[in-house]
């Protein structure tokens, strides 16, 4: 997608996670640079760097230069590169944000909000670097980022930290929880949840691992790794001899 913005294109700006440190000192001078504010681009410079200038009204002296990546097109159904960009740069200094906040409130469930937050950064970053537009990938659309298992497996981790003991000791809400994240197992699921004794047990594990396998030969491995980690924690079976053993195919393994 060109990132060049024509004269005429109707645009928003939008304050970037970092400003630039020259282009920052000038915009104390700039009064009429405003953020969130609708406007058109009236002119393009290239003298120092590609730069625009909106105009906020039909008042040729309410107009003020901008970076592109300060401005975000309006009425597009897709954002560029450069406004994908700096959306994640945000998401990060957003995450950053509330991290040192739930870090000072001191809860340590709540501070694990901040790791699922940041995965997705992780998680929407490579789909980025893949080619996926990462603000669509959504259960609305139906589109899906590129996530491996390890990344799954990090995700129920932290899922697992902040509502585990509690699903673990409610079988409605746990039943509500795990069959809503997989609704075409539910009869596998209902098994897990209901599963009494060593031999039933052992039997619904096998078809879980049948079923993951399968969800593996067709490409699908960070959906296989959750319905497993799932399993595990629901069940208590982290250390019970039924359980698999950690993945040792992480990025992040030596």
């Amino acid at each position: 997608m060109n990132d060049d913005l024509t004269t005429g294109t109707k645009v928003r700006t939008s304050k970037p996670a970092k400003l630039s440190t020259d282009w920052g000192e000038r915009a104390v001078l700039e009064r009429a640079r405003h953020w969130g504010k609708e406007g058109t681009v009236i002119e393009r410079s290239d003298s120092h760097g590609v730069i625009y200038r909106i105009d906020f009204s039909s008042d040729a002296s309410r107009t003020a230069w901008f970076e592109r990546r300060e401005l975000q097109r309006l009425m597009v159904d897709q954002y560029s590169p450069v406004e994908r960009r700096e959306l994640l740069a945000k998401m990060s200094a957003a995450s950053d944000a509330f991290y040192g906040t739930a870090a000072s409130i001191g809860v340590h469930a709540f501070i694990e909000f901040a790791g699922l937050m940041n995965e997705f950064i992780k998680i929407c970053q490579q789909s980025e670097e893949k080619g996926v537009d990462f603000t669509m990938c959504n259960t609305h659309t139906g589109r899906p980022l590129i996530i491996e298992h390890w990344h799954a497996a990090y995700l129920a981790e932290k899922l697992d930290c902040i509502y585990g003991p509690s699903l673990s000791e409610n079988p409605a809400a746990r039943r509500a929880f795990v069959s809503s994240m997989f609704p075409e197992c539910e009869d596998v699921l209902d098994l897990v949840l209901t599963a009494d004794g060593e031999r039933v047990l052992a039997s619904v594990f096998d078809r879980i691992r049948k079923a993951a396998d399968g969800w593996r030969i067709t490409g699908e491995v960070a959906k296989a790794e959750v319905l497993l980690r799932f399993a595990e924690v629901f069940l208590d079976m982290k250390h019970h001899p039924l359980a698999r053993q950690p993945q040792t195919d992480s990025p992040n393994t030596t």
